[in-house]
C-alpha cells in the first residue's frame, strides 16, 4: 500500500488483503493478539521448570506492555502520501462475501 517504511512494525496494516478489508484485518490481528496475550494464555503457556516461571512471566509482560506502548506512542501518519488512501478501500473494491460456506 506505500512505502513507509517506518510502518511495518506489527502495528499497522501495510498490505491489502484479498478476501477481506484492512479494517477487518486490523480487528482480527487485534482479537488475536489481546487473545494470545491475555493473563490465562500467558500462564497456560508457561514453563514446566517453576525457575524459570519469573523470567518467562517478566518477559511476556514487558512485551504485551513494549507493543501497547509502541501501537499508542506511532498513530499512522495520514500526512504522508498515499498513506491516508491505502488505507481505506473503497465499497466497490471490498469483496463479496457469500454466507455459504
Amino acid at each position: 500500500m506505500h512505502k513507509n517504511w517506518d510502518l511495518y512494525d506489527t502495528a499497522h496494516v501495510v498490505f491489502r488483503p484479498r478476501c477481506m478489508s484492512v479494517e477487518q484485518l486490523a480487528d482480527g490481528y487485534a482479537w488475536c493478539y489481546e487473545r494470545l496475550f491475555s493473563h490465562h494464555s500467558i500462564w497456560r503457556r508457561r514453563p514446566t521448570d517453576w525457575r524459570s516461571v519469573p523470567p518467562y512471566l517478566a518477559m511476556s509482560y514487558l512485551y504485551k506492555r513494549s507493543n501497547r506502548v509502541w501501537a499508542f506512542s506511532h498513530p499512522p501518519s495520514t500526512d504522508e502520501p498515499g498513506v491516508a488512501a491505502a488505507c481505506r478501500m473503497d465499497a466497490a473494491e471490498a469483496p463479496a462475501f457469500s454466507s455459504t460456506a
